[in-house]
């Protein structure tokens, strides 16, 4: 939906206050470049501590090394699937 020029002149302040946001730019970019800054922030440490790594193709973390099977998961698995079968 789009507002024509003088629709828009007449009733801006309705659609800002509608859609929840400031009317200057600043105070609304201001919290986005906040947690941008802090993300990025949060990136470059886990990219120092060798958890990250980012190239070309984007950015890639580490596998993760596979868990221990919790006892009894064999179990009750097989219990389950007596019960219900595959699905």
């Amino acid at each position: 939906m789009l507002i024509g020029p003088r629709e828009w002149q007449e009733s801006r302040i309705r659609h800002y206050k509608r859609l929840k946001v400031s009317r200057s730019v600043e105070r609304h970019l201001r919290p986005l470049q906040a947690g941008i800054s802090a993300a990025l922030t949060g990136l470059a440490e886990a990219v120092e501590d060798g958890h990250v790594t980012v190239d070309a193709k984007g950015i890639h973390l580490k596998a993760l090394a596979p868990q221990d099977e919790p006892e009894g998961l064999r179990t009750a698995r097989r219990h389950l699937f007596n019960e219900i079968g595959h699905v």
